[in-house]
């Protein structure tokens, strides 16, 4: 049986006992299509005194067209001095954000744009890691 993608979040939250809820924008769009109908409509009916955030992040980079791929989600890991970059979330991950990769190379060089402190960031990756934040 089929249940609702609202009524799955909405029981998973009240037994979890979550306060808030973080959806991408690709995320509700998605979902929506499969539902047919407005996620955050009916996650507002489902759990009304959750509070939702709908986060919209641009998944190329301004004035790089044809540059870099699409930006895929990544991770930013301290090691030493550094950070590396990593695409698996552990409980090491410093930063999240979306790592634009350079065309043309078969190295993790490229751009990985992350909120630190409720401001946009932008930091050059060569080679899996960031040397300056």
């Amino acid at each position: 049986m089929k249940r609702a993608v609202p009524k799955v979040i909405g029981v998973v939250a009240r037994e979890k006992h979550i306060t808030q809820i973080i959806l991408d924008q690709t995320t509700q769009r998605r979902l929506s299509e499969l539902a047919k109908e407005s996620l955050i409509k009916s996650l507002l009916k489902e759990i009304p005194f959750i509070d939702l955030h709908l986060v919209t992040v641009a998944r190329t980079l301004e004035d790089q067209h044809g540059h870099f791929e699409k930006g895929g989600r990544a991770y930013l890991v301290r090691e030493w001095e550094y950070h590396r970059l990593s695409f698996n979330h552990t409980a090491d991950s410093e930063h999240e954000g979306l790592f634009f990769k350079e065309l043309g190379t078969d190295f993790n060089n490229g751009i990985f744009k992350f909120l630190k402190d409720g401001e946009a960031m932008q930091v050059h990756v060569t080679d899996d890691y960031v040397k300056e934040l």
